[in-house]
């Protein structure tokens, strides 16, 4: 009973270190991780679980623990140019970034493999929509989340950058505003991106996968 009384005020003691950490450097991977990983202990995480679980093809996914496995960069740079799979390499290479490392395996704890899978896919998503990596881009894809599933992190990410711009960029709050509305607004007319299996799509053409996702622009 203790130890339960003392893990919620250990917890936001924990997650408000990296979010000031965050807040004084937004691109900090390790911190996000960091503040991912102590936002899946709580109850907000079970509850988003469970709503990304009403998409029954998204329940199959995530119940089935899949990830067949991402290529290398260098296998991703020899898809063909129109290709998924190559889009992806641009995004890649254009902000030199790496496939995240993640082993998946059955008996992982459903919460444990959501997150670890929205890690996976994030950059997926980017690549799909054509978002950057800006501070307004970052908070534009974790908004995309938000419709189908609205984890902790995807709140503290988004209502993280609102605190950034308002004492860093107060001028540009209506631009952020509007970044974030259309992330948003992607995320409710797209397929949940736990429903997809991304693997399978590299050699589909981007904006084909676009239209069988159900996104109508970018």
């Amino acid at each position: 009973m203790k130890s339960k009384i003392f893990r919620l005020p250990i917890l936001i003691i924990k997650a408000s270190y990296y979010g000031v950490r965050l807040f004084l450097r937004p691109h900090e991977l390790h911190t996000l991780i960091s503040l991912a990983n102590q936002l899946t202990e709580l109850p907000a995480f079970d509850a988003a679980v469970e709503h990304l679980k009403t998409d029954k093809a998204a329940k199959e996914l995530i119940e089935q623990r899949y990830s067949p496995g991402m290529p290398t960069i260098e296998e991703l740079k020899n898809y063909p140019a129109n290709s998924f799979g190559h889009d992806y390499y641009k995004h890649m290479a254009s902000h030199r970034l790496t496939v995240y490392p993640t082993k998946f395996t059955l008996d992982m704890p459903e919460k444990i493999y959501v997150r670890e899978r929205q890690r996976q896919i994030h950059d997926l998503v980017h690549a799909l929509l054509k978002i950057g990596v800006t501070v307004e881009e970052e908070a534009k894809l974790n908004a995309v989340f938000m419709p189908k599933g609205c984890s902790p992190f995807t709140s503290v990410i988004v209502g993280g950058a609102f605190l950034h711009f308002l004492f860093k960029r107060p001028k540009e709050l209506i631009k952020l505003t509007r970044y974030v509305n259309d992330g948003f607004n992607f995320g409710e007319q797209m397929a949940s991106p736990f429903s997809v299996k991304w693997e399978e799509h590299f050699y589909t053409p981007t904006a084909q996968l676009r239209r069988l996702l159900g996104v109508s622009k970018t």
